[in-house]
């Protein structure tokens, strides 16, 4: 059987390492989250240019449709 002071020396020796591996633990989760965050707002800045490009585009080609009527001479009815 151990001596007394050694369990106690042991256990005060090994809380603090418990303790930062938990602390390491919440860490690497909150990082974990982070770079999740992160990867999701690009994602969504990625749709909304996307959605904005699209808009454009389809806007550019309706102003071409236009002018182009615009050219061409009316018919006689």
């Amino acid at each position: 059987m151990k001596p007394l002071t050694t369990t106690v020396q042991s256990q005060a020796v090994q809380r603090p390492l418990r303790l930062k591996r938990a602390h390491l633990m919440v860490l690497r989760l909150v990082v974990e989250l982070q770079q999740a965050l992160v990867l999701e707002f690009c994602f969504w800045l990625l749709s909304i240019s996307f959605t904005v490009f699209v808009n454009l585009q389809q806007a550019m080609n309706s102003c071409k449709v236009n002018h182009l009527a615009l050219l061409l001479p009316k018919p006689h009815c």
